[in-house]
């Protein structure tokens, strides 16, 4: 199934071993990696988005989500994250 350029495949291909994986996979999507693990952020983004009306509609949240992976910049914001986290736990 596709909504808003997304394609829908089987949980089996997001299913990880453990954190490790996990984190992995989140790293790969956050480097541009395509596939689905990366619609999947795309869709819950888009969704989390909508409902905090910061966007106008599920398709709308799903694009600004899109941009914000392709541009680099949830990637940017995550190493911002990391390193207040490292600061704070001096």
């Amino acid at each position: 199934a596709v909504l808003c350029g997304l394609i829908f495949v089987m949980s089996r291909s997001l299913k990880v071993a453990g954190a490790g994986d996990s984190a992995g996979m989140m790293q790969a999507v956050l480097q541009g990696e395509y596939g689905a693990a990366r619609d999947i952020v795309l869709l819950n983004s888009g969704a989390a988005l909508y409902a905090a009306d910061v966007a106008g509609s599920m398709a709308q949240g799903i694009a600004l989500a899109r941009l914000a992976l392709d541009s680099g910049a949830a990637l940017a914001k995550r190493e911002a994250l990391v390193a207040l986290s490292q600061r704070l736990g001096q």
